[in-house]
């Protein structure tokens, strides 16, 4: 179940979602369902921070990653 949650934030943290960023950081920090690995943690928080801040400073509001959730199927 980890392995297939991991492949999904992989793929939603592509397209730009934060959120998606700071649980691939969590899981390798904690090591849940990967091994514990601090350089891809930092990455992947590092990844959340700018997903944020390109989202808030957009021209274009409806350019949120949520609005992206409908690739991930594809």
């Amino acid at each position: 179940m980890l392995d297939k949650a991991k492949e999904l934030y992989v793929k939603a943290s592509y397209l730009g979602d934060p959120t998606a960023s700071y649980l691939l950081g969590e899981m390798y920090k904690n090591g849940d369902g990967v091994e514990v690995d601090t350089e891809k943690a930092a990455f992947y928080f590092l990844d959340n921070i700018n997903s944020i801040l390109k989202a808030i400073t957009a021209d274009d509001k409806n350019t949120y990653p949520c609005n992206k959730y409908n690739d991930l199927t594809h």
